[in-house]
């Protein structure tokens, strides 16, 4: 009897140390998680687009609305959102900077419900996690006062809900109430969102018959497959049987009915200015490099800094160490007959679905379209079940020895990688050249004109312009700074590593103007000039 009662006290004892490790595990990786996006959150202020994110917000609401139909590009969910979080807590720069990266930590509880919905173990669970903390392309994009965060969040939380819908064996109206609100939510973020509710519907039309299963009942978890057990009822018939694709489908009817409005608006608004070349005549087509490249982001992109030709060498190594577990997952898969691990087929194919479907219709969409509308930021949607899969794909390696060295090259390379990119941000602050400019100009009565040769430099120049010496600066952008004709003005201009553009200094006349001593910042992948010019005597 005593030693039942102490081999009781030793496996209780086991057993909380185990729950204690992994709590302190998931505690270590949500701390990372956090950390790097707190890390220099406002260290470079608004730049870009995030200007235009805070002036919608900062408006009245009926300017806001006005404003985002005009823009065309964005739904207005996000801007509404942050004129709310600047109602609460004010407009300082740390408090709306906080607001993308508290979308982003609020999308770990789900993101783990995923994962358990989808039958991955705790070790999986807790890679996949840890990639996700600590991979640049994510962290940038929660700090950056863009809907990107958002989107990710509205879709996390539609691909647990739809996961936990499809494992159910019975119809719950609360939870098709919380996918379509998620999905709408989701939707009204981003128009990318609506990758989520149609690939969901496909494949549910596609899959919706589990191998081995009764046809009214697919799951994610089919642990075991019967040699030779064929679908029993055709896709076609699985309306009649299974009530939650006759949900599913309603569903993406109210979405379309709830989302029409704002189509319409915007298509008036496109009209009115004449399509959306404004908007997207910047954007070229991808190239299927820029496909892959979106993959090797995921992975951890330091190889992009690295000098020819390792840059492309060394890009092709790491991604074949983070592809190959995933072929070869889908190999044995695809081999075998009777499954003895805990993933199905249905989970495999859904996680392949939502991590390639995405990018793939982008691409294909942008080769034939009128305007491109590929944007490797707005696949942030696929990027959580792709490194899902990756972790998956890892911990199922079968040689012990080959999984051991695959996961902790995984691991060591995302921190290598994520940690380096975030101590050295590829990003430029504006704020503290517009007080140098301002502080350099300070005698001059008149105001003075910034020439920018592009809105991405002119705008953030403006709003600080406006913000520190309101009516004594104007921003104009030019093409071609030797049309300019004023006495005294100043040069603003922004080059990227690979643009075959003419610096300013070559295009303005030196018989004519003469410049002067101004500031010059310098990144990985980009350079800002700004400085004075007058004319000669």
């Amino acid at each position: 009897m005593a030693d039942s009662s102490e081999a009781s006290h030793r496996e209780g004892s086991l057993l909380f140390r185990l729950i204690q490790s992994r709590f302190i595990i998931y505690s270590l990786i949500i701390f990372a998680f956090i950390a790097f996006r707190l890390w220099g959150l406002a260290d470079y202020g608004l730049i870009g687009d995030e200007v235009f994110s805070y002036q919608l917000a900062t408006d009245n609401w009926a300017g806001l609305i006005q404003s985002a139909v005009t823009d065309v590009v964005h739904p207005p969910l996000f801007y509404a959102l942050l004129k709310i979080w600047i109602s609460v807590g004010g407009n300082a720069l740390l408090w709306i900077k906080l607001f993308p990266v508290a979308l982003s930590v609020f999308s770990i509880p789900p993101f783990i419900l995923l994962c358990r919905e989808l039958g991955l173990k705790t070790d999986a669970t807790k890679l996949a996690l840890w990639l996700m903390a600590v991979n640049e392309f994510l962290v940038n994009f929660s700090q950056e006062l863009r809907m990107y965060s958002q989107a990710m969040f509205f879709a996390i939380l539609s691909l647990w809900l739809f996961a936990r819908i499809y494992n159910s064996n019975k119809i719950s109206k609360p939870l098709n109430v919380c996918l379509f609100f998620a999905n709408l939510l989701l939707i009204y973020t981003h128009y990318y969102g609506w990758f989520i509710p149609v690939i969901e519907i496909i494949f549910f039309l596609g899959k919706g018959t589990a191998v081995g299963q009764p046809a009214a009942s697919p799951n994610f978890h089919a642990f075991r497959v019967p040699t030779g057990c064929q679908p029993v009822v055709h896709p076609r018939l699985l309306w009649k049987r299974d009530k939650r694709l006759a949900g599913f489908s309603i569903s993406l009817a109210l979405l379309v009915m709830c989302f029409s409005p704002w189509v319409y608006f915007v298509s008036q608004a496109s009209m009115a200015k004449g399509g959306l070349g404004a908007n997207l005549d910047w954007n070229n087509p991808p190239t299927v490099i820029d496909l892959l490249w979106y993959y090797v982001i995921l992975h951890g992109p330091l190889t992009h800094r690295f000098a020819p030709p390792w840059k492309s060498l060394a890009a092709v190594v790491v991604s074949a160490v983070f592809i190959y577990p995933i072929l070869s997952l889908i190999r044995h898969h695809a081999q075998s007959r009777i499954l003895k691990s805990n993933l199905s087929r249905d989970a495999l194919a859904w996680l392949a679905l939502f991590s390639f479907l995405p990018p793939l219709l982008s691409f294909t969409l942008s080769q034939f379209l009128k305007n491109s509308v590929w944007g490797i930021r707005y696949l942030i949607i696929a990027a959580p079940t792709y490194l899902i899969l990756i972790s998956l794909a890892a911990l199922k390696l079968r040689s012990p020895l080959q999984r051991k060295i695959t996961i902790a090259f995984i691991v060591v390379w995302a921190a290598v990688s994520g940690l380096a990119l975030t101590l050295s941000k590829d990003k430029i602050a504006i704020a503290p050249m517009v007080s140098h400019l301002i502080e350099i100009e300070n005698t001059q009565p008149d105001p003075i004109r910034v020439y920018a040769n592009r809105a991405v430099i002119g705008y953030s120049l403006e709003f600080y312009l406006q913000a520190q010496a309101p009516h004594r600066f104007e921003v104009v952008y030019v093409d071609d700074y030797s049309s300019i004709t004023d006495a005294h003005f100043w040069v603003a201009f922004i080059k990227y590593r690979h643009d075959d553009q003419r610096l300013p200094h070559e295009q303005i006349d030196p018989e004519s103007y003469m410049s002067g001593e101004g500031m010059t910042v310098e990144t990985f992948t980009q350079k800002v000039f700004l400085f004075p010019v007058k004319k000669r005597l």
